[in-house]
């Protein structure tokens, strides 16, 4: 007799709240990284992806092994089954399907937006071969996936903790996820509870198609409140101007902010629209090289002291930042999430700038440039930072600096809350007075300073 008599079924979509970059290992003329693209030229998440993540978080389950497979003399195959995600379009129906002409909204997906980064040495210069670029799916995608997982009708709550799992702030798909991407929200989740001797149950999974944009009646989900990771919001607002660079010019200045498109959704319709973005890794950059200063002030590790040990707390930061390493072994994952933002109603402004020889106080010839800058006295920014205190234990442990944890911990609120007071300047600049910003600290919703 078959042990499997029924089947969970579920139907999910989920809405990029950061940038994605689900890479399919292929470079271009005109990129180091493609992301992944269906038979219509689309972007999609195999399904793959999304096994993989989610398994990682449910380790806990005692059936996980059960449920996902296992290797080994004693392997099994999986008990659960996850679909590609397929794109939305504007009206929210997923493309399934070979698609004919695209429409004006699937056009824009032909040529998405290309980040840039560079990798940047202690001196603070540019890392020999560091500089390169990697393509992304705009902020505000849609996707559609479905799971199914066989089971004889016991475990209905492990399918479930599966599902609530998705819901949890770690559900980050694709690269860059400690640098801004990835970060996903779920905006509709059905499940269904079939049970196949039931003749009713059986012609509706017979009947059910396996397209992702014909949709099926089946039990809303809400998920409960997720609180695994500590999580730091800082309220801000810009004291004057800011500038998160581009790395471009345009026809008005050499340097100009970043942008980019986003997709923005009304009543379960898209549209794209044009904003400026605060890369996550600016904002994490900064953060980091504030932390280490304030770990070694708060241990006493100064430049002069003769017995100083700056390389424990290098490490120290390494741990919760993250570190790639000579070897896979030597790696450490990040602890520290960081979100892209993209903000809108923003207003420019040019300065000139001119370099003047020191020696006559005459202008050099060829030295004069400008620069596109932001400001916006109504811009209230939400910066979102998640700590996952698991990974950190974690990664202390491996490099046995647990005592360390309180003043690192410490020293990372503390760079945050530098950023609250104006005192850490954010974005390019800073130097000219740019990227000053005022406001509040907040720790799991509520107002919070760590020196109380």
């Amino acid at each position: 007799m078959n042990k499997f008599t029924h089947r969970f079924i579920a139907r999910i979509i989920i809405e990029a709240v950061s940038p994605l970059a689900v890479g399919n290992g292929e470079k271009s003329i005109l990129t180091d990284s493609l992301v992944a693209k269906d038979v219509n030229g689309l972007p999609y998440i195999p399904g793959t992806a999304l096994t993989g993540v989610i398994r990682s978080l449910c380790t806990h389950l005692s059936d996980s092994e059960s449920i996902f497979g296992s290797s080994g003399d004693k392997g099994a195959g999986s008990e659960i089954v996850f679909t590609e995600a397929k794109l939305l379009n504007k009206d929210g129906i997923a493309v399934d399907g070979i698609l004919g002409e695209k429409d004006e909204f699937l056009s824009h997906f032909i040529n998405l937006p290309i980040r840039q980064h560079v990798r940047i040495e202690d001196s603070g210069t540019a890392a020999n071969a560091g500089k390169y670029d990697e393509e992304v799916v705009y902020r505000g995608v849609r996707f559609c996936f479905e799971m199914e997982m066989l089971s004889d009708g016991s475990n209905f709550e492990s399918f479930k903790t599966i599902i609530e799992a998705i819901h949890s702030p770690s559900f980050r798909l694709g690269g860059g996820t400690r640098n801004g991407f990835g970060e996903v929200k779920v905006i509709e989740c059905i499940i269904r509870s079939l049970n196949l001797t039931k003749t009713t149950d059986l012609d509706f999974y017979l009947n059910k198609s396996s397209n992702l944009s014909i949709p099926w009646n089946g039990e809303k989900f809400n998920a409960g409140l997720h609180l695994k990771n500590s999580e730091y919001r800082m309220e801000l607002k810009p004291e004057k101007f800011f500038i998160f660079g581009s790395g471009f010019g345009d026809k008005d200045a050499d340097m100009t902010p970043a942008w980019e498109n986003m997709i923005s959704w009304s009543d379960g319709t898209a549209k794209i629209i044009s904003c400026h973005i605060i890369p996550a890794t600016s904002v994490k950059g900064a953060i980091r090289h504030r932390t280490l200063y304030h770990l070694n002030r708060l241990t006493g590790t100064f430049a002069d002291s003769p017995d100083a040990d700056t390389e424990k707390n290098i490490q120290a930061v390494r741990c919760l930042f993250g570190y790639e390493g000579d070897l896979a072994n030597d790696a450490i994952p990040g602890s520290v999430f960081v979100s892209d933002l993209s903000i809108t109603g923003n207003k420019e402004k040019i300065f000139n700038h001119i370099k003047i020889d020191r020696f006559t106080s005459a202008p050099i010839n060829g030295a004069l440039f400008q620069e596109k800058v932001l400001f916006n006295d109504s811009l209230n920014i939400m910066l979102r930072l998640s700590l996952n205190d698991n990974a950190v234990d974690t990664a202390l442990g491996k490099c046995k600096l647990e005592s360390e944890k309180e003043n690192l911990i410490k020293a990372f609120e503390l760079a945050m809350e530098d950023v609250c007071k104006g005192l850490l300047p954010l974005g390019g600049h800073v130097n000219r007075g740019h990227g000053r910003f005022q406001g509040i600290l907040k720790k799991n919703g509520i107002e919070y300073s760590p020196e109380n």
